[in-house]
């Protein structure tokens, strides 16, 4: 009997991930993929990619790709959005290489008029992975949703007078590592 729930066991546990692996995403219509780069010192580089990640919606009429900056190669992903009706988007994110930070690069995708599909964001959006960001939706502002982002932004200072709580303990007059929350708005070229 106790050999029988081992086996039931162990053959759950493989076969949890075939269960759970997802197929990829389509883009009006078309299969998506997402083009990984090689890394670099074999295992130990295993934080450190060689080139930049990409993305690619297939034809026809003809495969359109978009690649992230040179240094993004980490962790590419992909979802679409319903950024308004009748306009379908992807939004392609990918990360540098790092241990203890890194920065994460976002694109929102469209079908362009050639090979290349063009970002919709008007300027680079570059995040830190302590950062979040998420799709909201104002009608009084626009009728397409709005890439909301927030990051930390990180600074040594010196305090003299002033005190402030920082991890749950107050510090007075002297110096603290302490987080200022940057909020920024991203426009979208519709």
């Amino acid at each position: 009997m106790a050999t029988n729930l081992i086996l039931i066991a162990i053959l759950l546990f493989f076969t949890s991930g075939e269960m759970n692996a997802q197929a990829p995403p389509k883009f009006m219509g078309r299969r998506v993929t997402i083009i990984h780069p090689e890394r670099e010192g074999g295992e130990e580089g295993i934080f450190f990619p060689k080139g930049p990640a990409a993305v690619c919606v297939e034809g026809p009429p003809r495969r359109q790709c978009y690649t992230a900056p040179k240094e993004f190669g980490n962790n590419p992903q992909v979802s679409i959005v319903q950024l308004k009706k009748d306009m379908p988007v992807i939004l392609f994110s990918a990360e540098t290489g790092g241990v203890s930070g890194w920065g994460i690069h976002f694109a929102l995708l469209r079908a362009g008029t050639e090979k290349d599909l063009e970002d919709s964001f008007m300027s680079r959006v570059q995040l830190s992975n302590q950062s979040q960001h998420a799709f909201w939706s104002d009608a009084s502002i626009s009728d397409a949703l709005i890439f909301l982002t927030a990051d930390y932004v990180w600074v040594r200072m010196r305090l003299t007078s002033a005190s402030i709580v920082s991890s749950s303990r107050r510090t007075s007059g002297s110096s603290c590592r302490c987080s200022i929350t940057r909020r920024t708005t991203s426009m979208i070229s519709t």
